[in-house]
């Protein structure tokens, strides 16, 4: 007779009938003097038989009826989104573009070159830097390995006789580390952040404080943000800089992107083209451009070298160096100081005839071309007036109206989505309004590493559909707040277009059209985002 009660694997073996002869009749020895284990056995083949009574009872399984997944009615529903989306998007891209002046189409994001160009640079850019950046996606995912095997280490020492696997994890941990990455260098202080004379940054380095200065060499690219910085050394690539004083003085093989109260460029080369903004912005004599200039400011001096095109805007313009190829400049004052040389045409958009000055020493070797640009009291008509305002209007309904009833169809939650009182509709703004500040800064920080940008591409464009949605989300409930009844409310798409009428004649109110559009995007933003938090279970 044996004295140890047997494992529960052996008594489910004994009431399954599968135990062998001898462990059969050794365990049935031992059930003679243990009531427990006669116990646990009966109650193993009580349940062992009410299995098999349920298994074997018949169970009617009603087929459903097939459906066709799409009807004749659901095809041209289709068909008709489609097309109103495309008319939607045509409308969308000839308005912008026609809003836009001739003379600043180079601004124009729409424009077919400036995309040919964004796509070239983007397929240079993953034919230069697709290694590295498929690099750092192995090895975050080889950190998330670690982190894992690190958990499963630390569980498996508090286990006895745990010896071999503990040992087998470290093995793997140490497999799985990455090799330390260089593709991002972060210098940040309360004061003053600084690149030292002589020393190199082999990575892209980012720079914040209350002054930068950057003295040294940095073979990446270069960001920096303070009240004052200055810019001394080498830069391999592109700098990307604002301040309320900017001073750039070395060399930069990239493109210059630089924004601050005061912006000066003096004694250096700028591999390829050169963007500055500021109240005043100066790019002084011993300077040179290999690219693009374009400059923007209150008063704008460029002294210096551009080998090919010079765009700038401000009040004041004056131009004393050299541009190879063609100047287009919009100001109030338009000054061409000797010994200023323009390989090609001037195109200069003033107030009045005698706002464009070319001294004597100043030479232009193609044409000049003066625009004379009223002013905009003079031109202004009433938007009010015209017929194709009331006709955008009517395109912006149907394509909202198309775009909440595949939202309202894709998330049904969001057809009776309210504010029950003031509380409410003031708490969901403020989600909103936190929401439309926190994603882009997130798409933005993700995008500074290389393995971050598919993530903030993501993030970019659900803050974008967010915004777009807020409005169509207020428009629904508005729609069932004005259709309510003791009898319900009508369908959804109903609701959606009377909401959505309501909603474009009251951001298109004269004087305060634009701070209710505010209103009613941050409002549905945060009710979108509210939401999104109850479906996870969370509440906000």
């Amino acid at each position: 007779m044996t004295t140890q009660c047997p494992s529960p694997l052996v008594r489910s073996t004994y009431a399954d009938g599968e135990l062998t002869p001898t462990d059969a009749a050794a365990l049935e020895a031992h059930l003679e003097s243990c009531a427990a284990c006669r116990a646990r056995i009966g109650a193993l083949r009580a349940e062992r038989a009410a299995l098999r009574a349920l298994l074997a009872t018949p169970v009617g399984v009603a087929v459903p009826r097939f459906q066709r997944p799409l009807g004749a009615p659901g095809l041209a529903l289709g068909l008709l989104g489609a097309l109103g989306a495309g008319l939607f998007a045509s409308s969308v891209w000839a308005a912008l573009a026609a809003a836009v002046p001739s003379g600043l189409r180079w601004l124009n994001p729409l424009d077919p070159g400036v995309l040919l160009n964004f796509f070239l640079s983007f397929a240079l850019f993953i034919t230069t830097e697709g290694a590295a950046m498929l690099t750092s996606t192995v090895e975050l995912a080889a950190l998330a390995v670690l982190v894992a095997l690190l958990a499963y280490a630390g569980t498996a020492f508090l286990k006895p006789r745990a010896g071999t696997a503990v040992l087998l994890s470290v093995l793997l941990i140490v497999a799985a580390l990455p090799l330390r990455s260089h593709a991002f260098e972060l210098r940040k202080s309360e004061g003053a952040t600084a690149v030292a004379a002589g020393e190199t940054i082999d990575d892209t380095l980012m720079a914040v404080g209350q002054t930068v200065s950057i003295d040294g060499d940095v073979n990446g690219d270069l960001l920096a943000f303070a009240r004052v910085v200055t810019i001394r050394g080498h830069v391999a690539g592109d700098v990307i800089t604002g301040g309320e004083t900017v001073d750039i003085q070395g060399g930069v093989g990239g493109s210059v992107y630089a924004a601050g109260r005061g912006v000066t460029i003096k004694q250096m080369r700028v591999g390829r083209n050169l963007y500055t903004a500021g109240s005043n912005v100066t790019v002084e004599n011993g300077v040179e451009v290999v690219g693009n200039a374009t400059a923007a400011g209150d008063n704008v001096n460029i002294d210096g070298k551009v080998g090919v095109d010079l765009t700038t805007a401000g009040n004041a313009l004056v131009v004393r160096g050299e541009v190879a190829r063609n100047v287009t400049a919009f100001g109030q004052t338009i000054t061409l100081l000797a010994p200023a040389s323009v390989g090609g045409n001037l195109v200069a958009h003033v107030r009045a005839e005698d706002n464009l000055q070319i001294a004597p020493g100043a030479t232009v070797r193609g044409n000049v071309d003066k625009q004379i640009s009223k002013s905009p009291r003079e031109t202004t008509i009433s938007k009010y007036l015209t017929v194709s305002f009331y006709t955008w209007q009517l395109v912006r309904i149907g394509a909202a109206f198309l775009a909440g009833l595949l939202l309202l169809w894709a998330v049904p939650g969001l057809r009776t989505a309210t504010v029950t009182d003031a509380g409410t509709a003031v708490k969901d703004g403020a989600i909103g309004l936190v929401a439309a500040i926190a994603l882009p800064v997130v798409a933005f920080i993700a995008c500074i590493t290389v393995v971050g940008i598919p993530l903030g591409i993501l993030t970019a464009i659900l803050w974008m559909l967010g915004l777009y949605f807020a409005k169509i989300v207020v428009a629904q409930m508005i729609g069932r707040r004005l259709f309510a009844s003791p009898h319900g409310v009508p369908h959804y798409a109903a609701t959606l277009l009377a909401g959505l009428v309501i909603v474009i004649l009251a951001i298109n109110l004269p004087w305060i059209g634009w701070l209710i559009g505010i209103v009613l995007t941050l409002l549905g933003l945060g009710m979108i985002v509210t939401y999104l938090a109850e479906r996870s279970g969370r509440t906000l």
